[in-house]
């Protein structure tokens, strides 16, 4: 979580600012990593601090810094479709009115995606915001750095280095209303609570309060949701849809009709939709889509570009994508609504072979070689692919590559890296699954034998 970045930032720059000799004893095993003096800019300590690095979710300390230079912590801006995103998410609606002091809690309390996109309304868009974000990194001295879009989502034009993050962090620590900001334990963003009062002190009737938002639940009731985001996660509907069951009378939790905004939980609640218990409901669901090129990997997309998830609204249930896809490349993607194989699957420690068919033009005879030998991009360890070559004529070739980590655009580097063009992408099997025969566009189920060998591997991760 961003807050917690920087509250661990702020403690280390503390403790080194009144004590530098601890940092001659440290050893770390981070790729890179500063730590400077906040009041001073003094390096305490420095690993490979000019590594150029993607930087994820600590490009939200630079959205946030931008957001309060243009605007005031009581200026409302509307929420709109175009502010949706993938990720982490504070749940926005199209239509709500929140005070840039509130998105600043979603952004850095709940490493808000949507909150990042609709802070940009302060300089009137994306684009421009995005320009004031490397306005703002230069005036810093952040050399090393070029922020692409504000909620960090990998882009290889989107970098930094630990030296420039520093920099960064020292203009965030010092900033009073993001210092502020960032170390509140909670705040509730609705309803009657103030900003920055725990869930736990407020005793009105929640059912007299619109739908809040925490950016932590407290301990002890960790599993009560919103009851549209339950009926979300079981895969009945939509929230938009849920809350207008809700508003319809269609959902009860333990005989007693419920409002939008009310609570519950599924492990001990009796939640029921038209007389049906939610449980019953749930079944989760698993497929495979055979995605075509042009199509994003996301659930909706703010330059209306077609997603793939809109090619499997069919299946019955509500299903997200299991890692992704390039907007021009094609083949095997997952489906599902299981979250907890989704995460296993998605772990770092999960490399599972997946395999591609790869058309180059460019290629000599030894260029297999070549592609199968690349082993760092961006100076950064790979384990090399295994690399077959199918065909190859004046200079067009087709490769079978195998890769098990999957890191953004991997296989396009590899080309690059060894002096080819990709022409076609194809991923044609993940593990044990293969895309077969699947046309471009369409869908099945995973049989029972597809799907045991996808969840017997992790049944106990």
């Amino acid at each position: 979580m961003t807050r917690g970045i920087l509250a661990a930032l702020c403690a280390a720059l503390a403790v080194l600012t009144c004590i530098p000799a601890v940092a001659e004893a440290v050893e770390v095993s981070a790729t890179a990593c500063v730590l400077m003096d906040a009041d001073t800019g003094q390096v305490l300590y420095e690993k490979n601090g000019d590594k150029r690095m993607l930087i994820a979710s600590t490009t939200k300390l630079m959205t946030a810094l931008v957001a309060l230079e243009l605007g005031e912590p009581s200026q409302v801006i509307t929420v709109t479709a175009a502010h949706m995103a993938e990720g982490s998410s504070m749940y926005l609606r199209p239509g709500e009115r929140l005070t840039l002091e509130e998105l600043l809690y979603g952004l850095l309390l709940c490493s808000g995606n949507d909150a990042a996109l609709a802070l940009t309304e302060c300089a009137g868009g994306v684009a421009p915001f995005v320009e004031r974000m490397n306005e703002k990194a230069a005036a810093l001295g952040m050399r090393n750095s070029h922020f692409a879009n504000p909620n960090g989502l990998d882009d290889e034009a989107h970098y930094s280095t630990a030296y420039d993050m520093a920099l960064l962090g020292c203009a965030a620590v010092n900033e009073p209303t993001l210092r502020r900001t960032a170390s509140t334990r909670t705040a509730v963003i609705g309803g009657t609570v103030p900003l920055g009062v725990p869930a736990d002190r407020h005793t009105g009737d929640a059912g007299d309060a619109p739908a809040r938002r925490t950016g932590k639940r407290e301990r002890g009731n960790a599993m009560t949701e919103r009851i549209q985001k339950l009926l979300a996660a079981a895969g009945l509907c939509s929230r938009r849809t849920a809350e207008e069951w809700i508003a319809a009378g269609r959902v009860t939790v333990n005989g007693r009709r419920v409002r939008v905004g009310d609570k519950a939980d599924p492990e001990t609640d009796d939640i029921r939709v038209d007389g049906r218990p939610l449980r019953g409901a749930a079944q989760h669901v698993y497929l495979m889509l055979h995605k075509p090129r042009g199509y994003v990997t996301t659930l909706s997309d703010e330059r209306g570009r077609p997603t793939a998830a809109s090619l499997v609204r069919g299946c019955g249930a509500r299903v997200y994508p299991v890692g992704r896809l390039d907007l021009d490349s094609e083949g095997l993607l997952l489906f599902t609504n299981d979250g907890a194989l989704t995460h296993a699957l998605l772990h770092p420690s999960h490399q599972v072979d997946k395999t591609y068919i790869v058309t180059v033009t460019g290629a000599a005879a030894d260029s297999a070689r070549q592609l199968s030998a690349v082993d760092r991009l961006d100076g950064q360890p790979i384990v090399p692919a295994a690399v077959t070559e199918l065909y190859r004529k004046d200079g067009t070739a087709k490769y079978r590559v195998v890769i098990h980590q999957g890191k953004k655009r991997q296989i396009r580097r590899m080309c690059a890296a060894a002096g080819l063009t990709v022409t076609r992408l194809c991923r044609v099997a993940e593990g044990s699954i293969a895309l077969g025969d699947l046309p471009p566009g369409k869908w099945r189920y995973l049989t029972a034998e597809e799907l045991q060998s996808i969840k017997g591997s992790h049944q106990h991760e």
